[in-house]
């Protein structure tokens, strides 16, 4: 018995996808999933062209790069002192801390080192800004917290655009996650250490030699010492040989 196959239709599931890709948006602007890279993954299982657009209505259009992107810091600012940049800044920290622990704290809460999930010592804001582009055009503004965490808004604003998880960035765009991910690397670790002279080989050498001539000398030293002994046994020998002819001849 054969059973019939109710045959897909591509439109509605065009329409699916994207109805699924708008509520996840939604729900991450309105902050009600408790774990965000779980809805950044249920983003990746859908056609991208879906997810472009859904996104498109809270990022804005990805900008058309035509070149490499090279950011870099113009600004930082750590711990209490984003407070004091304004409520821009301080929407950002709470947000920030909201999609960390879920827990949605004051932005002074979120640096009182004696509450649970605070980001107190490890804070930093950092505004990002088009290096080849003219007059430092500031494209992100960057809060890194708990050493490798942090979340990427677009600048001077609250909107999200990426998160950081273990100095990875998340998102789609390959050219500006490289970006972003060389902007917010740690300095290396081999270009804070001064570089060491390199070792004295002419020195060395000498100092080789020197033992090389101390050596010489020991060996002739011991050497001559070895044939005086020799030549003192031979003395005594034929002095108690003489003396042992005279008796006899007595």
């Amino acid at each position: 018995m054969k059973v019939s196959e109710t045959p897909c239709d591509p439109a509605t599931d065009r329409a699916t996808d994207s109805s699924r890709a708008r509520e996840i948006v939604a729900s991450l602007r309105a902050g009600d999933f408790t774990d965000v890279f779980d809805a950044f993954w249920e983003l990746d299982a859908l056609p991208i062209d879906e997810v472009r657009d859904a996104l498109a209505t809270w990022t804005g259009p990805l900008p058309d790069l035509i070149r490499p992107l090279r950011i870099h810091a113009v600004s930082i600012a750590k711990d209490a002192d984003i407070l004091d940049l304004g409520p821009v800044a301080e929407e950002q920290l709470r947000l920030a801390g909201k999609s960390w622990d879920g827990a949605d704290l004051a932005p002074e809460d979120r640096l009182d080192g004696e509450l649970e999930g605070s980001f107190a010592g490890t804070l930093e804001r950092r505004v990002l800004a088009d290096a080849d582009a003219p007059g430092d055009l500031a494209l992100f503004d960057v809060l890194l917290f708990a050493e490798d965490s942090g979340v990427v808004f677009a600048a001077g604003t609250a909107n999200v655009v990426a998160l950081i998880a273990y100095r990875k960035v998340e998102m789609r765009d390959r050219v500006t996650r490289v970006a972003l991910e060389e902007a917010i690397a740690p300095p290396s670790a081999v270009s804070s250490v001064e570089a060491s002279p390199p070792p004295p080989v002419v020195a060395a050498a000498e100092k080789t030699t020197k033992k090389k001539t101390v050596a010489k000398k020991t060996a002739k030293k011991t050497a001559a010492k070895k044939t005086s002994a020799k030549k003192t046994v031979k003395k005594k020998t034929v002095k108690k040989k003489t003396v042992a002819a005279k008796r006899a001849t007595r």
